[in-house]
């Protein structure tokens, strides 16, 4: 009898010691930390979307075009998770890269939409990785009158928006063939004030 109210009373000491060091192990355990919301900046947090004015510096292998403006890019959120550039210039073309992809560094959202571009074997039109974007472009009409809108393919080289909404620039190039490919340089404000800009709020 007293042998089993010793292994009894020798049990009960083993399962409250092991109970005190679990409780000791999780008391030395770290609390999750709760991102505070509030301390973030609204605008860092949140690529602003809306339609920036701005203007185009145009120029291919046979000429430098001269600036024109006002053109418009137009930021929208796409279903699949990036978002969606649409260039408007009366003067260069239209058109919308589709699903952008859009990081951030220190100072700016920066626009990526990679597609590697090399030629056929003969080196008589180009060729692309994945199916480009297209950009309509004005051409002379050989018959007189108003100009001939064609589509191009056209891809996005890179971009940026800064975080304080003070700088943008989008750069793209339109592959017309294999001799002539049109780069636009697309910049806030107006020609020769690139520090001024408006955001067109939809």
């Amino acid at each position: 009898m007293n042998k089993e109210i010793t292994l009894l009373a020798l049990a009960l000491m083993l399962a409250l010691g092991f109970t005190s060091c679990s409780k000791s192990d999780k008391d030395d355990e770290l609390e999750p930390q709760t991102p505070n919301e509030n301390t973030q900046d609204p605008v860092i947090s949140k690529l602003p979307e809306g339609t920036f004015v701005g203007w185009t510096q145009g120029s291919n292998p046979y000429a430098s075009y001269i600036p024109s403006a006002p053109d418009s890019i137009v930021i929208e959120k796409s279903s699949n998770g990036g978002y969606d550039v649409t260039y408007i210039s009366t003067t260069h073309g239209k058109g919308t890269f589709k699903n952008v992809q859009v990081t951030k560094n220190d100072t700016a959202f920066v626009f990526r939409k990679p597609i590697r571009v090399g030629k056929n074997l003969e080196e008589t039109a180009f060729v692309f990785s994945q199916a480009p974007d297209t950009i309509a472009m004005p051409n002379r009409n050989p018959n007189g009158g108003e100009p001939v809108w064609k589509d191009y393919p056209a891809v996005l080289e890179d971009g940026y928006l800064t975080t304080d909404g003070q700088r943008w620039e989008i750069t793209f190039d339109v592959y017309c063939n294999i001799r002539y490919v049109h780069r636009c340089i697309v910049r806030e404000g107006a020609i020769g004030n690139r520090r001024s800009f408006d955001i067109v709020k939809d």
